[in-house]
């Protein structure tokens, strides 16, 4: 088991340990069942405080996307992530942690790439900066967690940037099959066809993306 896998496994317990128990009824997709044990509850052990910091996290993503350094299309975030992912794979923590920190200065939000940060500092036996970094991007999962349950346009999850809906993709292991733009009611959403890495059921989420989009109709020109 590779470590970032074992990492983000011991997170998502933690996270999942945090919820409300629920009971799964016949049927019904386990990538659902997932995301409903991983959403903020006002029941059980440490829940108010991730209700609270899922609100504050929320302040602070719509924050930064009014501000002028936000761009949820800019270029060496993919880059940062996929090469500070490797190197996590090879054992090389403190470069992995550099390489992270390239990409968190184009985009100091991205969960992706505070996870690995977090990771490899764990494994370095930085467990106070690694506990920090867990609580940032806990709570911007949470934060995205608490706007909807992403099962139709209704209740779909907002986000600001792509690479927050695969970062929930990716910690509620589930593997994109099909991506659809579509637009419904004057809004963007990203309909995200996955698959469960653990039972293989197909589901569907539903994200709202009219931030990001809405940012890219106005700053094209920047990215031409």
């Amino acid at each position: 088991m590779n470590k970032l896998f074992l990492v983000l496994a011991i997170s998502l317990l933690f996270i999942q340990n945090c919820a409300t128990p629920k009971t799964s009824t016949p049927g019904q997709s386990q990538s659902n069942n997932s995301l409903q044990s991983m959403q903020p509850s006002n029941k059980g052990p440490g829940a108010n405080e991730r209700e609270l910091n899922a609100r504050r996290y929320t302040a602070v993503r719509l924050e930064y996307a009014a501000s002028k350094t936000y761009n949820p299309y800019a270029s060496g975030v993919s880059e940062a992530i996929k090469k500070s992912d490797d190197l996590l794979q090879e054992e090389k923590f403190q470069e992995t942690i550099e390489e992270a920190a390239k990409g968190l200065a184009l985009d100091r939000l991205n969960i992706q790439l505070l996870m690995v940060q977090a990771a490899s500092y764990r494994q370095l036996g930085e467990i106070e900066k690694a506990n920090e970094l867990r609580k940032k991007w806990m709570g911007l999962v949470d934060s995205v967690l608490a706007s909807g349950d992403g099962k139709s346009f209704a209740t779909a999850f907002h986000v600001i940037s792509v690479d927050e809906e695969y970062a929930l993709m990716t910690l509620l292991k589930l593997r994109l099959t099909q991506q659809s733009l579509v637009e419904h009611n004057g809004s963007q959403y990203d309909l995200m066809d996955v698959l469960s890495s653990e039972t293989g059921n197909e589901s569907r989420l539903y994200f709202n993306i009219d931030i990001p989009k809405g940012w890219l109709d106005k700053n094209i020109h920047r990215l031409k």
